[in-house]
C-alpha cells in the first residue's frame, strides 16, 4: 500500500500539471479507483503520453537499442512506463519533452540513431567518452534547439554535417579524441564557427596543411615560381595549385612547370583524399615516394622531371590503376642495390666517415657521395677514397652486379679478408685497394674478374703465395702488388697478360727468376 500511495501521488501530481482544471474531489475520485487497483493486483497504469512525449520516448528507445543499452553502467527506468524524466541521465521541461541527455563514460557502443533529430526540444546533449562510432547523423539538425553538444573521446568519423549549419542556437561543440571525426575547412564553416563560443576539434584541413608544409619545404618552395597563399592562414583552397573538396581536404595539386626542386616527399601520402597530382615539368629527382600507393589518384604526371619508378611490383601494380598516367620511363635502381649500399655504410662506420652526404636518404644514389649511377640508375662506381671507412667490406657488396669501378683507397681502417661475395662483381673493371688492410693470401677466385683492367692492392698486407688464377685476368694492363708480404716464385701463368703495361712486385718476398713467359714481355 505504500508504493501504491506514492505511485498515487505521482500521478495526481502530474494529473493537476497537465490539465490544472480538475477539481480536488475529481482527483480524490481518481486516487481512490487508483489505491483500489493497486491493492487488488499491485497494477498501475500510467496515464497515456501525449503524441510529443511519445515521439521523444521514441527517439531515446532506439538511441537505446542501436548503442547496446543493455550493457550501459547505469539505465535506470529506461524502456519502461516511468516519466522520462525519470529514465537516467535525462531532464525534461514542463511539458515531458526531452531537454537534456547526459550518459558520458556509460558505455555506450555502437553508432548514434537518425531518431536522435526527432529530440525538437533538446537544448543539452552530453556523450562524452563512450564508444560511439559511425558518423553523426545529418537529421540531428532537427533537434532545432541544441545550444551544447558534446562528443568528444569517441570513435566517431566523418564530418560534421553539413546540416549543422542550421543549428542556430549552438554555441558550444567540443568532439576531440575521435577517429577522423573533423569539421569542414570551408568558407561556410569557417563563418558558422565565428559564430559559436566555443569550437573544440580539429578541422578536416589540418593534416593536409602539415603535408602540403613538407612538400613545399622537400621541394625548395620558397624558389618557386608561384607560391601564392602557400604556408598561409588562407583556406587550402586559396592557395596556389590546390583543390579541395566540400570537407576542404586536398583533391588536386597542380604545379607543374612551377620551377620545383628536390624530391617528393613521402608525406604526400598523407593526403588521403589527392586524386590529382600534377608535377611534371620540374627539377625533380629521386624516387617516387611509395606512400602515393595509398592514395586513391585518378591522374598522375610526372613527364619532364627525373623521378623514377621504384622497384617492387606492389607500386607497378598501383601505376596501372591510374587512369591518366604519364611518368618517365625511368625505374630507379634495383633495391638489392640500395640495400648493399646500407649494408657497406653500416658495416664500415658510416656515420663517422669524412663525408657522407646523402647517404641514407631518398635522394637518387647518384647524389650519395661517391655513388656513380649508369643509364638505367645501376650502381656503376664507387669512389669513397680516403674518407675513413672503417671495418669489413660486408658481403653484400656482391648484389652490385653492375658495378665497374671501386675505389677504396686510403681507408686504413678497412679489414680483410674479402667476402666471396665480392667476387660476383664480375663487370668490374678497375679495384683501387691502395692502404687497406686486407691481410692474408690473395684468394684465387680473384682470377674470375676477367674484366679487370686495372687492379691496385699496394701496401694492403697481403701475405702467401700470389696464385696463379690472376694470369686469367687477361684484360689487365695495370697490376700493382707492391709492399706486401708475398713469398714464394712468380707464376709462370702471368704471361699470359698479354695487355699488361704496368707490373708493380717491389716490396715484398717472392723468390726466383722471373718466368721467361713474362720476361718476354719486358723492354729489351
Amino acid at each position: 500500500m505504500h508504493n501504491a500511495a506514492r505511485v498515487t501521488r505521482t500521478i495526481l501530481r502530474r494529473t493537476l500539471i497537465t490539465t490544472g482544471k480538475r477539481n480536488v474531489r475529481g482527483a480524490g475520485m481518481l486516487a481512490l479507483v487508483v489505491m483500489l487497483a493497486a491493492c487488488k493486483d499491485g497494477i498501475v497504469e500510467p496515464l497515456p503520453d501525449t503524441p510529443l512525449v511519445a515521439r521523444d520516448r521514441a527517439a531515446l528507445g532506439a538511441l537505446y537499442h542501436a548503442t547496446d543499452g543493455p550493457n550501459w553502467e547505469r539505465s535506470e527506468n529506461w524502456l519502461t512506463g516511468a516519466p522520462l524524466e525519470e529514465w537516467h541521465g535525462v531532464v525534461t521541461d514542463s511539458a515531458g519533452l526531452v531537454m537534456w541527455l547526459t550518459l558520458p563514460a556509460n558505455g555506450l557502443t555502437g553508432p548514434l540513431p537518425v531518431r536522435l533529430g526527432d529530440l525538437a526540444e533538446l537544448r543539452y546533449l552530453g556523450l562524452a567518452d563512450n564508444q560511439l562510432s559511425g558518423s553523426i547523423p545529418v537529421e540531428l539538425q532537427g533537434a532545432a534547439q541544441l545550444t551544447g553538444l558534446f562528443l568528444k573521446n569517441n570513435r566517431l568519423t566523418g564530418t560534421i554535417p553539413e546540416s549543422f549549419l542550421q543549428l542556430e542556437h549552438l554555441r558550444v561543440i567540443d568532439f576531440r579524441g575521435n577517429q577522423g571525426l573533423c569539421v569542414p575547412a570551408t568558407e561556410a564553416f569557417v563563418d558558422w564557427a565565428e559564430g559559436i563560443s566555443q569550437v573544440d576539434g580539429p578541422d578536416c584541413a589540418e593534416g593536409d596543411r602539415e603535408a602540403l608544409a613538407a612538400f613545399h619545404e622537400a621541394t625548395r618552395g620558397d624558389r618557386w615560381d608561384n607560391s601564392g597563399g602557400w604556408l598561409g592562414d588562407a583556406l587550402l583552397s586559396d592557395w596556389f595549385g590546390v583543390e579541395t573538396n566540400a570537407a576542404g581536404r586536398v583533391s588536386g595539386l597542380d604545379l607543374s612547370d612551377n620551377a620545383l626542386s628536390g624530391m617528393l616527399p613521402e608525406s604526400l601520402g598523407e593526403l588521403s583524399a589527392l586524386g590529382k597530382l600534377d608535377v611534371a615539368g620540374n627539377d625533380l629527382t629521386g624516387a617516387l615516394p611509395r606512400s602515393l600507393t595509398t592514395l586513391p589518384l585518378e591522374e598522375f604526371r610526372y613527364e619532364d622531371t627525373q623521378l623514377c619508378v621504384p622497384h617492387g611490383g606492389e607500386f607497378q601494380e598501383w601505376l596501372v590503376t591510374i587512369g591518366r598516367h604519364e611518368g618517365t620511363g625511368r625505374n630507379c635502381a634495383p633495391m638489392a642495390e640500395r640495400e648493399a649500399l646500407v649494408a657497406l655504410y653500416e658495416a664500415t662506420g658510416g656515420p663517422n666517415w669524412t663525408d657522407n652526404e646523402n647517404w641514407l636518404t631518398n635522394a637518387p644514389l647518384a647524389s650519395w657521395r661517391g655513388v656513380d649511377t649508369g643509364p638505367g640508375g645501376q650502381v656503376v662506381g664507387l669512389d669513397l677514397g680516403f674518407n675513413a671507412l672503417r671495418g669489413r667490406i660486408p658481403p653484400e657488396i656482391g648484389n652490385l652486379s653492375g658495378l665497374q669501378y671501386l675505389n677504396l683507397n686510403g681507408n686504413w681502417g678497412l679489414s680483410g679478408p674479402f667476402p666471396p661475395e665480392f667476387f660476383n662483381l664480375d663487370h668490374l673493371q678497375q679495384l683501387y685497394l691502395l692502404a687497406v688492410g686486407l691481410g692474408g693470401p690473395l684468394p684465387p677466385e680473384i682470377g674470375g674478374l676477367t674484366e679487370l683492367t686495372t687492379m691496385d692492392l699496394r701496401s694492403t698486407g697481403l701475405g702467401g703465395p700470389l696464385p696463379a688464377e690472376v694470369g686469367n685476368l687477361v684484360n689487365l694492363s695495370t697490376l700493382r702488388l707492391a709492399n706486401n708480404d708475398l713469398v714464394g716464385p712468380i707464376p709462370p701463368e702471368l704471361g699470359r697478360l698479354t695487355r699488361l703495361r704496368s707490373l708493380n712486385l717491389w716490396g715484398n718476398e717472392l723468390t726466383g727468376a722471373i718466368p721467361p713467359e713474362l720476361d718476354t714481355r719486358c723492354p729489351r
